[in-house]
């Protein structure tokens, strides 16, 4: 029996609550050596700093077209203000303790606003009894506006810290003998600010239930490439790790027990 379509409208008003940290509050996050002095990066309160403020609005259509096929897809527009930076401030030198360090001051201030929109579009179809197919695309885009007297340096915040789509695609297989097959698909679009390419991802399960309370799995995850990087590092000199690829195994044993209440009246 074909569904009736859906529609959703949403609209919110969040506040993104920020410990206001206290001007003697300090987070010494990285420490190098070099130069005669040692550099020590420092995280500084601003008991001044405000709450981010979103304002939120999403419409939704879900749609059931034939007996076997689910369709969803949901438009956004997101309005933030108020955002948090982490402005630099003048170094230091610092004699104590010893040796003698060179302190790169920052802290928290509010200096980003801007927009984020985009759609989502979200599908399931029972090809056979045995077979389902599952698929999403994500489409972001942003529009982000540092103050003029901003400094901020860091990664977070800026445009091109998010893929502007994602692709996936999901297959499962209800084999006979209780055994099963998963292959999913991913496509992710490059990180521009963080200098990430884009990359293809594939991962593939076998699994089995022999009982209703016992499930094994094999997993293969990224089989496409020997590496690749998702994700950028962190000023300062934090670089990231690639991801291999991987193969793990999982048993799941599910059991049952029923409380007995002994308390007498």
């Amino acid at each position: 029996m074909e569904g009736y379509p859906l529609w959703l409208i949403k609209g919110t008003f969040n506040c993104s609550k920020i410990w206001k940290k206290e001007d003697s509050f300090r987070l010494n996050f990285l420490a190098t050596a070099g130069g005669g002095l040692n550099n020590l990066f420092s995280q500084f309160g601003n008991e001044f700093v405000k709450s981010e403020n979103l304002l939120s609005y999403e419409l939704g259509y879900r749609v059931q077209p034939t007996e076997k096929v689910f369709l969803d897809l949901v438009a956004f527009y997101h309005s933030y203000d108020d955002v948090v930076t982490v402005e630099p401030q003048t170094p230091f030198t610092e004699p104590t303790p010893v040796p003698t360090q060179l302190v790169t001051p920052s802290r928290f201030e509010n200096k980003l606003s801007g927009d984020a929109y985009g759609l989502e579009v979200a599908g399931k179809w029972k090809v056979f009894n045995w077979w389902e197919l599952n698929t999403a695309l994500t489409l972001l885009q942003f529009d982000l506006d540092f103050d003029p007297s901003s400094g901020d340096t860091s990664r977070s915040g800026k445009e091109g810290n998010d893929p502007k789509y994602q692709f996936n695609i999901r297959s499962h297989f209800d084999l006979p003998k209780d055994f099963e097959l998963d292959a999913a698909l991913y496509v992710i679009d490059e990180l521009d600010a963080l200098n990430i390419p884009s990359y293809n991802r594939l991962d593939v399960r076998f699994g089995w239930l022999p009982t209703e309370t016992l499930e094994m799995s094999l997993a293969f995850q990224n089989l496409l490439d020997p590496r690749h990087p998702e994700f950028g590092g962190f000023d300062g000199g934090i670089s990231p790790t690639e991801v291999p690829h991987s193969v793990y195994g999982k048993v799941v044993w599910k059991f049952y027990f029923t409380l007995i209440n002994f308390n007498r009246e």
